[in-house]
């Protein structure tokens, strides 16, 4: 699967267990998703996030994980300290994954995609392996095209001011 840049991953996940489900369903694709960092709480997500600028790519974070920040909240936080990083939200089968109003909120605080967690005896795989992968590469295009689109309108706007400082300056000359 030929990628024109890494995909970076920050790994938000406090069970052991469920880090190696999750580096075990990446890793046929470690050549293009390379899990950077690993921290257990939200706390130190938002540190690594501060502290590692432009070094992740996608963000795959459990939703309930330990520490006083967690959920909604932590994606909130996440987002304003990076607006162009895109979330992958994994969840126990514990929480009603049908719930629409359990979705909308992920979705507004700002994650691109969420699912659930397989049940632990399936020691393989955190996901589906097809389904987390789309995710991941849709969320690093997502980025992608985000920011290019912000670069864009950047440029528009910076051009639009110097032609409008520009036709003022011609008006109070002439």
């Amino acid at each position: 699967m030929p990628f024109l840049k890494l995909i970076n991953i920050l790994l938000i996940e406090d069970e052991t267990f469920d880090v190696n489900r999750v580096k075990r369903t990446l890793s046929p694709f470690e050549d293009n998703i390379i899990i950077r960092k690993v921290v257990a709480d939200g706390q130190s997500a938002i540190n690594a996030l501060s502290e590692n600028e432009g070094e992740f790519d996608v963000i795959i974070m459990d939703y309930q994980i330990a520490g006083k920040i967690s959920g909604e909240g932590l994606i909130t936080k996440l987002k304003a300290i990076d607006p162009f990083i895109q979330i992958i939200v994994i969840t126990k089968m514990t929480i009603n994954v049908t719930d629409f109003e359990f979705a909308n909120k992920l979705i507004e605080a700002g994650a691109t995609w969420f699912g659930t967690k397989y049940p632990a005896d399936i020691k393989d795989y955190i996901y589906q392996p097809t389904d987390l992968l789309l995710a991941i590469t849709n969320a690093y295009e997502k980025k992608c095209l985000t920011f290019e689109k912000s670069q864009s309108n950047d440029l528009l706007n910076s051009s639009i001011e110097n032609i409008l400082i520009k036709n003022t300056l011609l008006g109070i000359l002439m």
